[in-house]
């Protein structure tokens, strides 16, 4: 019997292709082959304060200032078509192949996409 965190690493690795262009979907490719690092801002707001700190890898913001785990939200914005769907999917992968060693913190990771989950 296939426990449910099998699946769930079976259903990332099967998707892990990223549709090269939206009219044809079987021109994809693996998403290591065509995943470029974006610039990461960790921008941390209190109420007194705004700090801002450009990181080197996305592994990083699962980090807080001291090194350790930091178990806050994390948000990712940006202007549409810019990369966010990508880079979360790359998340997924990376946990699912042991590809960052912070991931491998995180027993489960669950890709819950706000575009099938709400309406608008």
């Amino acid at each position: 019997m296939v426990s449910c965190l099998e699946e769930l690493h079976e259903f990332y690795n099967t998707n892990s292709k990223v549709k090269i262009t939206p009219w044809d979907q079987d021109n994809t490719v693996d998403i290591d082959k065509i995943y470029i690092q974006l610039s990461i801002v960790r921008d941390d707001r209190k109420p007194d304060e705004t700090a801002k700190e450009k990181l080197q890898d996305y592994a990083e913001m699962f980090k807080g200032y001291g090194g350790r785990l930091n178990s806050k939200r994390i948000l990712v914005y940006g202007r549409p078509g810019i990369g966010k769907s990508t880079f979360t999917q790359k998340i997924a992968v990376d946990w699912t192949r042991g590809k960052k060693e912070i991931l491998k913190k995180f027993d489960v990771l669950l890709l819950i996409k706000l575009r099938d989950v709400c309406d608008s």
